[in-house]
């Protein structure tokens, strides 16, 4: 979500007019997020960390220990188990988490290599990485858990990324057009913000709301044109993009989360 943070506790609900109540329908469950997914990379690395890293080249193949770094640099498919650091070779960044991967290698039409990987872990584990890209860890500890409610409620309510015809399928993305997220080691307080409210979604009229949340970027704007013309697909000539104007009703909106009793209440 755009400059997105738990700056302040606001929670943005799809219908805002009614009441809710956060509830927990034990839905702690594996959630797929597409990686780089603001970016086409080409040739990869695969770097296990630690012990028990796996990796097998189909699905119904038998799992075999990866020790050593893979490099993906021609069509092929990986599926992985572990940590691991994958690493976009041409822009030198890279991407650490423990969970499933899937990697596939193909040849686009021009005959270049394009790279999709896909990162299956729980969703709790997924929430914290938000909360690690959207927030800071010096928040206040209601912020934080407010913002870990969102977070859950956003990405177990159904899929929020489409990914293009011959690419891998996920629910959710790891740049901004979903919630941005920052996998590996997360501060404690983060840690804590998560397990606090482990489970808990936002419902409304019987199922889970569809909630976002957003952020003043410490008073800096920009035009909409020239964010969208550094978007690196737009670049690539790959995407292009138009302009829809907000809509914005008149009134407000205040929001009280009980953490104590586990309610909260919109006016």
């Amino acid at each position: 979500m755009k400059c997105a943070t738990a700056a302040m506790t606001a929670l943005l609900l799809a219908i805002p007019s009614a009441s809710a109540a956060t509830a927990n329908d034990g839905g702690g469950r594996d959630v797929s997020v597409a990686m780089f997914s603001a970016q086409v990379i080409r040739a990869v690395t695969i770097t296990p960390i630690g012990p028990g890293t796996w990796a097998k080249h189909c699905e119904g193949c038998d799992r075999k220990p990866l020790l050593q770094p893979l490099h993906i640099g021609q069509p092929m498919e990986i599926f992985a188990g572990g940590t691991f650091k994958i690493t976009d070779e041409s822009r030198h960044e890279s991407r650490t988490a423990t969970g499933l991967w899937h990697l596939r290698a193909t040849a686009d039409a021009h005959g270049q290599l394009e790279t999709d990987v896909v990162l299956t872990l729980p969703s709790e584990h997924y929430v914290a990485a938000v909360l690690n890209a959207e927030a800071t860890a010096d928040e206040p500890a209601e912020s934080l858990a407010a913002l870990a409610i969102v977070a859950r409620t956003y990405a177990l309510n159904g899929n929020h990324y489409s990914a293009q015809a011959g690419h891998l399928p996920a629910e959710l993305c790891d740049s901004t057009q979903c919630q941005a997220m920052l996998p590996g080691q997360v501060p404690q307080r983060i840690k804590d913000a998560t397990q606090s409210t482990a489970g808990e979604t936002l419902w409304f009229q019987g199922r889970r709301a569809e909630a976002f949340f957003s952020q003043s970027c410490g008073g800096v704007t920009e035009e909409a044109d020239a964010i969208c013309k550094e978007d690196p697909l737009h670049k690539a000539g790959l995407r292009t993009y138009t302009f829809q104007k907000w809509r914005v009703n008149e009134g407000r909106i205040t929001v009280t989360v009980d953490f104590s009793d586990q309610t909260m209440k919109i006016d």
